[in-house]
This record gives structure tokens, C-alpha cells and sequence, in this order.
């Protein structure tokens, strides 16, 4: 198979190209011949792309077309007409994130458009809210393993050899602050549509109060957003042309900055809750240096790095604090990662997203703070009085990764997709 992988936005910690890297050497290790295009910095030039085109009417040379988070559905050629249609291939956008965050890009109804989800939830919300994509699959990212031998296996001295003190918390933090800036630029463009309504205020009144109920009602651990916002609507009798809206997935678009601040309220808190237990905690990423917790004696604040350098930190830890980012029914890849790198994992991942990442395989899974608690203090009793049983852990773990969560099950897994999808 001949694959192209256009990287076209980069999003967090250089963590797009990297992902796509990673699936560019995976899928050429399994016989695909793989063209990779770089095209997300800011001075592009894409009149490059018109070199992938074919001759009108002709079948494209690619069997799939791999980005993430595209921004290539909004591409025109000269006439008019779609980039993506003329380039007549299967295109893959990979949503790694919820998609409401990428709705503008969703709703172009390309020729054959085709969606990979990191949540069974996304999934089911894309597959409803955007009739003319011709697939939506499920395909988390992997897990990434640090400092493998040559043969690309686990060395032992890694796995059980003295690991930096401390639980490692790879996460980006953004105060309530910050979030509710983004809430006015919601608010402005909901009254721009008001203003060009004639409807005086009303509209943004509205929303304010659909903004203000929802965030009282969600408790991101018992349903994603998108049901909350479906039943808080049928409950009222309402739709989402009321708030200003053209469709539900422009409602859900509007309300980002409530997914942000719910996000990153959740994140502070459990954070907080486990540098309550005394232990060595460990802060990776940008926003920390602006709370309290970083004056706590037992907090360190680690500067942000390129996620290339993310799992040289992951393998050195004694375990990860892992705080999924609201993905209901979704893999977050800092649990495989940790998985990869034979490092117990503290997540509050839905557990049904994966059956197979469970206690014996070194995740331990919390929802309340109090539960966090528990689950760092079972570990640490291992660690002092059975630390056999955490080796073990350790390369469970490490096997699981490798059969099923590594990049080179997730290429063939892809591969496997772009097959079956050609014949629907």
C-alpha cells in the first residue's frame, strides 16, 4: 500500500508530528510505501500539494491520505473545488481531541472523508452529527517506549533498576482565568449572529444561562458532554437554533471553554489531592508555575518539553499520575505510554475503554480524590513490602503494550481499516 501522511497543524509539545512520525516508520517496518509531507508551520507553502494530483479523472497513486487534526479540508484549488476531492483518495483525519474543538473542519462534505476517533463516544457523537463522513473508526494513540535495546526490546536494568523519586504528572494546566477569555470571544461572536438577528440581548442571555446550568450539572465522570447538553435541551423542549446556533455540533462547538475549565478544574484538583499525601510529585508542562501547588515542599516544577523527550521522563519515574482529559470511553496515551515503559499508572480512565489495562498490568484506576489516595497508598505498600509483585507489574505491562498498544499494532490496525472501508 502506498500511504501519504500530510502533517498540516501541530498541537501540543510538538506532539503532532511526532504521533505521525511514529506512525510513518510503523507502517513502512510492515511493507507500506509512506510519502511524508511537512506543511504546519506557519510560512507554508501549499502550492506543493498540487504535485499529488492526479490527471482529472484519474484514480489517485495513494491509497490513503493520514493527517491530524486537519487542516486540509479547508484547502481550494484555483476552480473552487475541494483540494481533497481533486486529490481522489480515501482521507483520514485523525481527531485527537473531542471533536467539538474541530468542528469547523468536520463539516466540509467531502467525497471521501473518512474520521479515526481516540474515544468510542467521539465516535458515536461523529457518526451522528456528520452524516457524510464514510467511516468514523476508533484507533487510540499508543503508547511510546523510551530507551529500548537495538532488537527494540525492554532492557531489565530498566525495569528494574532505581527510577527518579516521585510520581510524574505530564499535564498542562490553564488557570480559571484564562478559560473565561475564551468564554468572552464565545460570547462576542454569539452577539455578532444577535446583532445581525435584531434580537437585543437576548441570545446571550440565554447562553450564559445554558453555560451556567451545564457547568453546575456535569460530572464528566458519569457522562460526556454531549449527552448532558442532549438531555439538558430535551429536558427544555429547546434546540440549538435557540443559542444561536445552526446545529447541535455548533452548540457543542460554543461550549469549548466549559470542556476547558472543567478540564483543567479537574486536573488542579487531583493534583492537589495527591501532593496531599506527602509523596514526591512531580509537574511536567506549561501553566504549574502560575498555582500554589508548585510552593508545596514536596512539588517540583518540571519546565515543558518536546513529548520526544516526554517518555525519556515516563521511563525514569516511579509511576505516573495520569488525568484524562474528559474522554468518557477513551484511551488517553499516557497510560499505554507508561504501559510501554513498564511504569505503574494512576488514571481515571473509564475502564471500559480498555479491558485489558487493569491492576495486573500496573494501572490503577481512581475517580475521587479519597480514591487517588487509596490507590497511591496500595502502591506504595508494594513498593515497600512486595516489590516482586511490582517487577512483575512492570513487564506485564510492558507485553500488553507490545501486542496490542504499541505503534506497530496501531499501523496495522489502520492498514486494516483502509482495506475494509475501500470495499463499502
Amino acid at each position: 500500500m502506498r500511504i501519504s501522511i500530510i502533517h498540516t497543524r501541530e498541537i501540543c509539545y510538538y506532539s503532532g508530528e511526532f504521533f505521525l512520525r511514529r506512525m510513518e516508520e510503523a507502517l513502512e517496518s510492515i511493507g507500506c510505501e509512506v510519502e511524508y509531507l511537512e506543511l504546519s508551520h506557519d510560512d507554508v507553502d501549499y502550492d506543493c500539494l498540487e504535485d499529488l494530483l492526479p490527471e482529472k479523472e484519474e484514480r489517485s497513486r495513494y491509497d490513503a491520505i493520514l493527517d491530524i487534526n486537519s487542516k486540509l479540508p479547508y484547502l481550494t484549488l484555483e476552480d473552487g473545488s475541494p483540494f481533497l476531492d481533486r486529490l481522489n483518495a480515501p482521507f483520514y483525519n485523525w481527531i485527537v481531541d473531542h471533536p467539538l474543538y474541530h468542528h469547523p473542519g468536520l463539516s466540509f462534505p467531502l467525497k471521501n472523508y473518512h474520521v479515526l476517533a481516540i474515544d468510542q463516544c467521539h465516535m458515536s457523537y461523529m457518526k451522528a452529527n456528520y452524516p457524510w463522513l464514510r467511516s468514523v473508526d476508533y484507533l487510540p494513540i499508543p503508547g511510546t517506549a523510551a530507551f529500548l535495546s537495538e532488537d527494540g526490546e525492554r532492557s531489565r536494568d530498566n525495569m528494574t533498576g532505581e527510577k527518579v523519586p516521585g510520581i510524574l504528572v505530564p499535564a498542562t494546566y490553564l488557570s480559571k482565568e484564562e478559560c473565561m477569555e475564551e468564554w468572552k470571544r464565545v460570547i462576542e461572536k454569539i452577539r455578532v449572529k444577535e446583532d445581525a438577528l435584531g434580537e437585543s440581548g437576548r441570545l446571550v442571555r440565554s447562553f450564559e444561562d445554558l453555560i451556567n446550568d451545564l457547568y453546575q450539572a456535569w460530572d464528566p465522570l458519569q457522562q460526556p458532554l454531549e449527552d448532558l447538553l442532549f438531555d439538558y435541551l430535551g429536558s427544555r423542549g429547546e434546540v440549538a437554533e435557540e443559542y444561536a446556533a445552526d446545529s447541535f455540533a455548533e452548540l457543542m462547538n460554543f461550549l469549548y471553554p466549559l470542556d476547558r475549565r472543567v478540564r483543567y478544574e479537574m486536573r488542579y484538583r487531583y493534583v492537589r489531592a495527591a501532593a496531599q499525601t506527602g509523596y514526591p510529585i512531580r509537574l511536567l508542562g506549561e501553566g504549574w508555575e502560575e498555582t500554589d501547588l508548585v510552593r508545596l515542599a514536596n512539588v517540583e516544577h518540571i519546565a515543558p518539553v518536546p513529548i520526544s523527550m516526554t517518555y525519556d521522563l515516563i521511563a525514569d519515574s516511579e509511576a505516573i499520575l495520569d488525568i484524562n482529559p474528559l474522554f468518557y470511553k477513551g484511551v488517553h496515551d499516557r497510560v499505554p505510554s507508561a504501559m510501554a515503559n513498564g511504569v505503574p499508572v494512576f488514571t481515571n480512565m473509564n475502564q471500559r475503554a480498555n479491558l485489558t489495562m487493569n491492576r495486573r498490568n500496573g494501572v490503577f484506576y481512581y475517580h475521587t480524590e479519597d480514591e487517588l489516595k487509596d490507590r497511591m497508598k496500595e502502591w506504595q505498600d508494594l513498593s515497600e513490602h512486595n516489590p516482586q509483585e511490582l517487577i512483575e507489574m512492570r513487564w506485564n505491562a510492558y507485553s500488553r503494550w507490545k501486542a496490542d498498544l504499541s505503534w506497530d499494532a496501531a499501523a496495522s490496525r489502520f492498514l486494516c481499516l483502509v482495506r475494509d472501508n475501500a470495499w463499502k
